[in-house]
């Protein structure tokens, strides 16, 4: 009469074990990887809200005034600039005509160890100031 077992055999144990520490080590990555977006994300947008500010200001500037601008850097609280820099964004002013203007501001910064670009060009029309 043969006896009747129940539970798992040692083959089934090690089998569950093994997909359970796959199965967290997939979720551990997965929140790594998250939490790396999220801090390339919010560098991204700490970057693109001091350009706006900056855009601003130079916007509500008058046109002789915008020269002033031309060639300065700026830092940005919270991100790291690329290389020994000790700023982040750079402005760069040319009169194309003497009523136009062309303005670019350029970020670069670092995350993850990752160099980042980011660059936008408006224009600054004469309007009488």
């Amino acid at each position: 009469m043969a006896a009747n077992r129940s539970g798992f055999t040692l083959l089934e144990a090690t089998l569950a074990m093994a997909v359970l520490a796959i199965a967290v080590t997939i979720m551990a990555s997965s929140i790594g990887s998250a939490s790396t977006v999220v801090t390339m994300t919010e560098n991204e947008a700490r970057v693109v809200q001091a350009m706006d500010n900056l855009l601003e200001e130079i916007q509500s500037s008058t046109f002789k005034q915008v020269k002033k601008y031309d060639e300065t850097w700026h830092p940005v609280e919270g991100v790291d600039p690329i290389g020994d820099n000790s700023h982040v964004l750079d402005v760069i002013v040319r009169e194309d005509q003497a009523s136009v203007a062309t303005i670019t501001m350029r970020a670069r910064w670092t995350d993850q160890d990752t160099p980042r670009d980011f660059s936008m060009t408006f224009y600054h029309v004469n309007r009488g100031g």
